[in-house]
């Protein structure tokens, strides 16, 4: 999203605040999802005997935060013919919002916002923009090395999954873009607490006057595929309001 897209969402949030109620629905159920991925630059590589460690299995479940966020593991080869290897985990932090709508407020007047209130990384934060081991990759990276990574929020359909403790470190579920894709997007650590348009994904969710919405946080860094050995992963703390118009 463009830094004026941002500006005119901020000024029309601005505007919508001017005469509203405010109200929270809670989150209610969460977990996080692990992937893993092995990559290496060339054929004459052989099998990797490394073990896989999700963050999944390194960062414990926590009763009010949502888990989410990536490591990957460089491993440069020997010259004259380096054989380099990554390993990338990454973790998904899906959750549940729900309640009741407000009574007598009309479904179509309530805009919907994800707040990120608070991000505390489990471990120091260092990414680096380095190059893609992978062959065919075009384009230039900076190979800035940076304490801050980019996570999108997705939403996911009803399916037999559901977020819980009893599957945390379960296996990354499909998500789906938000209908306002210019929101979505935000960086950890936090410098202020990001507003993500949900006010449609909202609407939709609600049936017969109570709403389930069901969201996840993603890394979403592109140096996620670097030649380099990154962390960025952690809890977030996430609330739901409610905007309406006063009575």
């Amino acid at each position: 999203m463009s830094a004026l897209s941002r500006w005119w969402f901020t000024l029309l949030l601005g505007l919508a605040l001017v005469g509203c109620r405010e109200f929270e629905l809670p989150m209610v159920a969460h977990s996080s999802t692990s992937q893993n991925i092995e990559s290496q630059n060339g054929p004459l590589c052989g099998p990797e005997q490394r073990p896989l460690v999700p963050i999944t299995d390194m960062v414990p479940f926590s009763k009010d935060t949502v888990m989410a966020g990536f490591r990957s593991d460089f491993f440069p080869g020997a010259q004259p013919f380096p054989c380099n290897q990554l390993k990338l985990y990454k973790s998904q932090g899906t959750f549940i919002v729900a309640g009741d709508v407000p009574e007598g407020v009309a479904l179509n007047t309530i805009t919907a916002l994800l707040e990120i209130s608070d991000f505390r990384p489990s471990v120091p934060i260092r990414v680096t923009e380095a190059r893609p081991i992978s062959t065919g990759v075009v384009g230039s990276y900076s190979g800035e090395t940076r304490s801050s990574c980019r996570f999108r929020i997705k939403s996911f359909p009803v399916t037999t999954y559901s977020p819980a403790a009893s599957n945390y470190g379960g296996d990354w579920i499909a998500t789906s873009e938000l209908i306002d894709s210019g929101t979505d997007t935000f960086w950890a650590p936090l410098r202020t607490a990001p507003q993500i348009n949900v006010t449609e994904e909202f609407r939709r969710s609600v049936i017969v006057g109570r709403a389930i919405m069901r969201l996840a946080i993603e890394p979403d860094d592109r140096a996620m595929s670097s030649g380099a050995t990154n962390n960025c992963y952690g809890q977030f703390t996430v609330r739901l309001r409610l905007l309406a118009p006063d009575a």
